[in-house]
């Protein structure tokens, strides 16, 4: 009874109905009708147990049936999520082809544009060559016209420039040798007079008109460098001094001034020899020493100033219209001359003569 109690309601219900059923023959077995209601007991608990595994049996169909059902259900969802998926991607990939086709077609419009655009230009570039082809020809001929009417100035201005020179050269040449000659006669009549003793005003005249007539040998070297002057300034202040009429007249200039300057300096080389011979004969005149140191150096303000004015002269020969005078060579050019000027400034008057020598 106590193993009946304890494995009642367990897993081994079984046995527990079996010890039951020993339990009750035993109590029973002399029982009248025991043995037809035990087993009528058993039959029914057979029944019973039957029944209970047929229901079971139909509960795990049951619950079979429902999970494959659930099954089923979780594959048709899941198709169905598929097909929606599908179809999705099927749209999305129709659509993208759609506005593939239309952004190509887009393209092709946009391509279409630039070629019509491309020809438009191409013909504005063709006529703008054109236009500008003919407009250089048009240039070049009013420029070669320009260029020969120059040319023919030009060449104008060098023959009247050469016959000018020509001119001038002799004409200096002439007043030079008479210049010599006169100024010889001079300080021959001066010493002559002055070894015989004969100091009168007559002197004094001829010694004072010789002093000048050497200041005048500077004269036209002032008026041809002032006239240069006023010209490469009044050129410079107007911004022509780069075309070729300036260049040439220029040249010109420079020409005529430096034939100038090379007058003066063998008209001073001449009567600085022509007082080493008076010194020679005359060693009592002091005064001549004087006269002589400033002419040597009235000589080399004179060759520094040509050797600038050559300079300038080959540069302007060498670089035609492309060589610009510039300020700072007329200026050094100006301060060579204000030294020259200086230099025939310090010629000795009579009154200095006298003045340092007594000899009046």
């Amino acid at each position: 009874l106590q193993m009946i109690i304890i494995f009642e309601g367990t897993l081994l219900q079984p046995i527990v109905e079996i010890c039951r059923d020993v339990k009750e023959y035993v109590v029973n077995i002399y029982n009248p009708g025991y043995m037809e209601r035990s087993q009528m007991r058993r039959s029914e608990r057979r029944i019973v147990r039957q029944e209970q595994n047929i229901e079971n049996r139909l509960t795990k169909e049951r619950d079979e049936a429902r999970a494959r059902l659930h099954e089923i259900d979780q594959e048709s969802i899941e198709k169905a999520e598929d097909e929606k998926r599908e179809r999705r991607r099927i749209e999305e990939k129709t659509k993208e082809e759609q506005d593939q086709i239309l952004q190509e077609k887009e393209r092709d419009d946009e391509n279409q544009k630039w070629k019509e655009r491309l020809i438009d230009l191409d013909n504005q570039r063709n006529k703008i060559i054109n236009d500008f082809a003919a407009t250089f020809q048009q240039m070049c001929d009013e420029t070669s016209s320009e260029l020969r009417r120059i040319d023919e100035a030009a060449k104008k201005s060098s023959a009247l420039f050469e016959e000018t020179l020509r001119a001038d050269n002799k004409k200096t040449s002439s007043d030079f040798e008479e210049a010599k000659k006169h100024q010889r006669l001079e300080m021959e009549s001066a010493c002559t007079l002055l070894r015989d003793a004969q100091w009168a005003s007559q002197i004094e005249s001829q010694l004072c008109d010789r002093l000048f007539n050497l200041r005048n040998v500077h004269e036209p070297v002032r008026l041809r460098f002032t006239k240069l002057s006023e010209y490469l300034l009044e050129q410079f202040m107007n911004g022509l001094l780069n075309n070729s009429t300036s260049h040439q007249h220029a040249l010109s200039e420079l020409t005529l001034l430096r034939e100038e300057l090379k007058n003066e300096v063998a008209t001073m080389a001449e009567e600085v020899n022509s007082l080493v011979q008076f010194e020679f004969e005359y060693p009592n005149a002091m005064f001549l020493k004087d006269i002589k140191s400033s002419i040597r150096k009235i000589i080399k303000a004179a060759e520094k100033l040509i050797s600038e004015i050559e300079e300038m002269d080959s540069e302007l020969k060498k670089f035609g219209d492309q060589y610009a005078i510039s300020i700072v060579k007329l200026n050094k050019c100006q301060s060579c001359f204000e030294e020259l000027e200086g230099t025939v400034e310090e010629i000795p008057t009579v009154t200095a003569i006298n003045a340092k020598c007594r000899l009046f």
